[in-house]
């Protein structure tokens, strides 16, 4: 597992961490400390993806203080930003709900489903 350090597009520094080989798959842990809750499902997949484990920013590693930093739209756009310091153009995304189920959630707003809408939205738009 290699752990390196990315920038969201304020300049926040944030933390990932990548391992395995083949297509590539980003698993976004929700309500949880941080990347290291999704390691054993990592592990398991990581024969068949390149898995990327990011600290979504204000857990772990991935410390950014400020409350107006921590938005849906900016978890979109770091999510971005790590897929560009990757060079990834495709990516699946993956996450979990965390501790509690919320309306949000439940509609399809969680964790992963914002980021992937809002990066196939902008895909068609170009």
């Amino acid at each position: 597992m290699r752990e390196f350090v990315y920038r969201g597009s304020d300049d926040c520094r944030l933390h990932a961490a990548v391992l395995g080989g083949g297509p590539a798959l980003i698993l976004l842990h929700g309500g949880r400390p941080d990347h290291q809750s999704l390691l054993p499902l990592a592990h398991r997949l990581a024969d068949t993806y390149t898995v990327v484990l990011p600290d979504v920013r204000g857990y772990g590693r991935s410390v950014c203080v400020g409350p107006a930093r921590h938005t849906w739209s900016q978890y979109v756009d770091d999510v971005g930003a790590l897929m560009d310091h990757l060079g990834l153009r495709r990516a699946a995304l993956k996450g979990n709900r965390g501790p509690r189920r919320d309306d949000h959630v439940a509609r399809g707003h969680g964790i992963s489903a914002t980021p992937a809408r809002r990066r196939c939205d902008q895909r068609r738009r170009h």
